[in-house]
């Protein structure tokens, strides 16, 4: 729905009157991931989930069951805890079929769906916006051209792991852009409709741990369910 909303908004309707801008002319800056320790060691005691490539696939589709338990120490997690409104994005991964260039956005509902705060991989960058309200604009703009095979070309590496040029992404290619005034109308507009789907995953996460604290005691007889 969000997709198809941008896709109408921004790229069907688009209007010759645009300017022509970069996608960076909206962040006020990036940063660098953690992967952080597998075990407390240190000062690295702070445990957090780590966001990586993969985990943004999961959450784009449903939830990230398997995101990895790390621990980083308090300065690091100081610099790279992602605020409401940041976008982290894979520049590291990708195969002959798929590119990198993955993007998830973070905001407290999605925070909301893990054991522990988050951070993000050394394969990501996190992305933040001058305003909140270019979140979900940007988010779905890298989804759009993700999704049209625009990243293929801005791949390094023939073999391993491809890396791909995210500052030629963000401040050299220029594509068209809307007024700020109907970009921040257009997170207005789906802001509701995230808001709805974390809700719902929120939802399946409870009934889960529910199912998984009273299916044993079933299965034991300790708890009977009257027929």
């Amino acid at each position: 729905m969000a997709e198809t909303l941008f896709r109408q908004w921004f790229i069907e309707e688009a209007q010759e009157e645009w300017e022509v801008g970069k996608i960076g002319d909206l962040i006020e800056n990036t940063f660098g991931g953690e992967w952080g320790k597998e075990n407390p060691e240190a000062d690295y005691v702070i445990p957090v989930n780590c966001i990586r490539g993969t985990d943004i696939a999961d959450l784009q589709t449903g939830l990230a069951k398997k995101i990895p338990l790390r621990y980083t120490n308090k300065k690091k997690f100081a610099n790279i805890e992602p605020r409401n409104g940041d976008i982290i994005f894979e520049i590291f991964g990708g195969t002959e079929n798929q590119s990198t260039g993955r993007a998830i956005y973070i905001n407290g509902d999605i925070k909301a769906l893990f054991s522990y705060p988050l951070i993000f991989s050394n394969f990501c960058r996190l992305l933040r916006p001058l305003d909140k309200r270019y979140s979900y604009f940007i988010f779905l703009y890298l989804r759009y051209l993700y999704n049209q095979d625009e990243f293929f070309c801005l791949e390094n590496g023939s073999s391993g792991i491809k890396n791909l040029n995210y500052k030629a992404l963000l401040f050299d290619l220029k594509y068209p852009m809307p007024s700020k005034e109907l970009v921040f109308r257009f997170n207005e507009s789906v802001s509701h409709y995230y808001s709805k789907i974390n809700q719902n995953k929120r939802q399946i996460i409870t009934l889960e741990k529910l199912r998984d604290t009273l299916l044993p005691k079933l299965m034991s007889g300790e708890v009977r369910v009257a027929v």
